[in-house]
This record gives structure tokens, sequence and C-alpha cells, in this order.
């Protein structure tokens, strides 16, 4: 049953007549939750009523083994911006963890359970407008043998975890240890990584992070107030749309429209490098957005605890001729 479900969801991908007949669409989507190609794909994506202009959208993806994996409300058919409650699933049909967001900002109450069903967590979360960040209260944890290590805000938190961060190239396991105090971070804390390897140790007072130090395999030490900084272009990400919306050459098709879609990585240096392009319109779109992404100037390297290292990044170009 599994694989007569699969085969639907490719024949919605590979003619796309039949999905716009039926008002629905399925992609395939990589690791990073990006529209991918076939051969690099991890996850299909269904999307409910795709070619009807709403406001929101029901989506889910799906394993290969056609399994759910994430079920949600998106403000945007092409790129995932979740809105109200979203379910993930682990492959073996356990439920994962229910987060709540605001237009695609983590918000409210959030629950993890293990992959035997126990309950991992809970959290209480909310998004600082002015910091443009998403601020978490550990509430309660238990561990894998179902110790319950904070209870209320409060105790001694230990973990390796799978971190899933936006737009970082490769899974990275982190544990880390440390003292929760009114459900956030206080104190000192100490772990390592698996990407970027290291050691490090921080300093909290209340959640705020007030500096850190890691260490690579090298011995070499580097300093840092923010665990995650992502790339950035060195005048702002809007100059940067207005620079692909300024140089990209449109072609003279008369009714010509659709999205193309076009993948980079933002290397150590800065540079924009392996550039592919997932989806065109045809008409050389495809070419024209390769030829700004490989002359767009350096961007600001991102950095994991103050070591650089290579982000992934998604950019949708919407093509519209009269």
């Amino acid at each position: 049953m599994k694989y007569h479900f699969i085969n639907l969801l490719l024949l919605f991908i590979l003619t796309p007549s039949f999905g716009q007949e039926n008002k629905d669409a399925a992609f395939y989507i990589d690791s990073l939750g990006n529209i991918s190609e076939e051969v690099n794909y991890k996850f299909i994506r269904t999307v409910k009523e795709y070619y009807v202009e709403k406001k929101e959208y029901q989506f889910s993806e799906y394993y290969k083994s056609g399994q759910v994996a994430l079920t949600g409300t998106t403000k945007d058919r092409d790129r995932i911006r979740l809105d109200g409650t979203a379910v993930t699933f682990y492959e073996n049909g356990t439920k994962k963890q229910i987060s709540n967001y605001n237009d695609s900002h983590l918000e409210g109450k959030q629950f993890q359970w293990y992959d035997n069903g126990v309950l991992q967590f809970e959290k209480d979360i909310t998004f600082d407008k002015i910091k443009n960040e998403s601020v978490e209260k550990l509430l309660q944890y238990w561990d894998s043998n179902n110790s319950h290590q904070i209870i209320d805000g409060n105790g001694t938190y230990a973990a390796l975890i799978e971190n899933d961060s936006e737009g970082i190239e490769h899974k990275n396991s982190v544990y880390e240890k440390g003292e929760i105090k009114n459900g956030y971070k206080h104190g000192v804390w100490n772990g390592n990584s698996s990407h970027p390897k290291i050691t490090f140790q921080e300093e909290y007072e209340n959640g705020k992070l007030i500096t850190g130090t890691s260490t690579d395999d090298n011995n070499i030490q580097y300093t840092y107030t923010e665990v995650r900084q992502k790339p950035t272009p060195k005048t702002g990400i809007n100059d940067f749309y207005k620079y692909v919306g300024r140089n990209f050459k449109t072609p003279n098709i008369q009714g010509l429209s659709g999205k193309i879609y076009l993948t980079f990585i933002v290397d150590l240096e800065g540079k924009l490098v392996e550039t592919k392009i997932i989806r065109d319109i045809g008409f050389g779109t495809g070419a024209e957005a390769l030829r700004i992404i490989k002359e767009a100037k350096n961007w600001i390297p991102g950095k994991i605890r103050g070591i650089p290292i290579r982000f992934f990044y998604a950019l949708p170009i919407t093509v519209k001729v009269p």
C-alpha cells in the first residue's frame, strides 16, 4: 500500500497538468526542507489545493516509506511558512513533536517525545520581535531513562541532541550540560559537537549567552557571543533581493510566469558556490538565474560557536510577463 501511495505522489510531480486538475501538488524535498531533485530527495511534500490562491495551505511530508513525517499549515505554498500547530512523527509512526507557530515563528507550548512514546520535554516559547528570534523556556525534561531532570523549570540538564538548524549543511550532534534556572540556561555550560567538531564552554545569565569559547581539533580557540550566525550579504538581505530583481533578464515571452528554484552554498569565505537549478520554467530562465548568482558579491560567512562553516541557501525567483 505504501508503494502505491509513493507512486501516486510521483505521478503528481511528473505530470503537473494532472496535479493542477486536482488542485493538489507534490514535490521532492531534501533533508533541509527545500525542493529537491529526485536523486537527492528525502521526503515527498503534498500541498492541498496548491493551484488555488489562498492565504493558507494544508500540507504533509512523507518519508520514502510512505509514513507521514510532518503535517501542518503554511502561508506560502512554495516555501513553508508554518502557522498554527505542526506535528512531526518518527518513521516508526510514533509522534515526535507538537509545536505552535505564528507566521513561521515558534510561539507557545512545545512538546517532544522519544521514539518509544515517552515524553521528553515541555517548553514554553515566546517570540522576541526586537531580536527577531524565539526564546525557549524549558519547563520539564526527562532523560532517555525517564529520569525527571528538569522540574518546573529548575534542575541540571544533560543531553545529546540532533541539531537540524535551518541552512546548516550537515546534521550536528550536540552534547551539553548545565543548570536550568526558572526555565533558562544559567551559569557555566560545557559541551561538544560533531559539526563543527569542537568542545565548548559557555556562560549564561537567565538564558542570555554572555560569552562562549570553542576549541577545535587543532586546539585553536574561538570566542563568541552568539551560538549561531547565519551568513548574510554585506549590504543586507534586502539589497541582495534587489540585486536579483534588477539584474535578472526576463525573456520577452508573453504570458510567461512561474517560479525558478535554485540552491547554493555560502562557503567559509562567503563565496556563493555549488549553485544548482532545482526547477525552472524554460526559455533560458535557469541559466539566467545561475548567472546572477555567479556574479553576486561575497557574503559574510556563517558561523557556529565562532567557527565559520558552510551554509546551504535556497532561493525562489518569481517570473511574470504580462
